[in-house]
């Protein structure tokens, strides 16, 4: 695994660069690795043998078990983002005695997904297209000289959509290098992306939901759930009801970062490192 900033605080990321505006502050109370899943970023891009949950999720959870033992990290505290809030929860649970505090930046796959029957038509044409174990990088793998162009609209589109005081709209992180990154990660052989298929249903629930996952009975340390507030379309609701089956039992709790969305700590950068920190000094 790759590891492009030297924790007792490990924010392992997907997206590496959106961190970027987050590990100064950070780095001023905390030693902080910044780390890339296995199969992305410049971690190691094996290839899968399979699709089935337990088989990748052993993966990605075992390679930084792997990692952690490498550098010799006892205790630390343990953040993920989106599908990476989904691994670093099973790691919570597979490897507890490691895991101080485990903070939930956004995450997908929180709650229970609707019933088949329930879902609307366009989510049912979605689905048989998922089926087909297509991702959104397989558009940029398959698009040849046309991929870098395609990257930089998809990325100036995604920005455009962006809080206005998001790290990017401001110039502090240039769209071009955003772009770039996404192309050089997106156009390489097919390896993490495998983890939506792996782990996820159409319409972004979890084929093991995260409220399954955590129980008291599974989990004793404290846990934060981080959600944007303008909005998020990760759904803070669901992240609400999980915290309270803990009710009583031990620190579950949810906060709000004004002015962001799913990109949290880039699009309000200042109030999601305040608020983390805060969270994290409750430990």
């Amino acid at each position: 695994m790759y590891t492009f900033w030297t924790v007792y605080l490990v924010l392992p990321v997907i997206v590496a660069i959106s961190h970027a505006r987050n590990l100064e502050e950070l780095a001023k109370h905390y030693d902080v690795y910044a780390v890339e899943w296995m199969g992305t970023g410049r971690s190691d891009r094996p290839k899968f043998s399979s699709y089935e949950l337990e088989y990748a999720d052993a993966m990605f959870v075992d390679a930084l078990e792997a990692w952690r033992k490498e550098l010799k990290i006892h205790k630390f505290h343990l953040g993920g983002h989106s599908m990476g809030a989904m691994f670093a929860g099973a790691y919570a649970v597979k490897y507890p005695g490691h895991v101080q505090h485990l903070v939930l930046i956004s995450p997908a796959g929180v709650g229970h997904p609707p019933p088949p029957g329930a879902l609307p038509l366009g989510l049912r044409i979605f689905r048989s297209v998922w089926n087909l174990q297509w991702t959104p990088m397989s558009v940029a793998r398959y698009a040849g000289p046309l991929g870098p162009a395609l990257l930089r609209f998809i990325a100036f589109a995604r920005v455009s959509v962006m809080p206005e005081m998001s790290c990017i709209h401001r110039g502090l992180i240039p769209k071009e290098a955003l772009a770039a990154y996404w192309y050089n990660n997106w156009g390489l052989e097919k390896s993490g992306e495998i983890a939506m298929h792996s782990h996820l249903l159409p319409g972004v629930y979890a084929k093991k939901p995260l409220c399954v996952m955590l129980t008291p009975e599974t989990i004793k340390v404290p846990i934060t759930f981080m959600y944007g507030g303008s909005p998020d379309w990760m759904t803070a609701s669901h992240g609400e009801k999980l915290a309270e089956t803990f009710a009583g039992k031990q620190s579950v709790e949810v906060v709000i970062v004004p002015g962001a969305g799913h990109q949290v700590f880039m699009d309000n950068a200042p109030a999601f490192n305040e608020l983390l920190l805060s969270a994290l000094a409750r430990s």
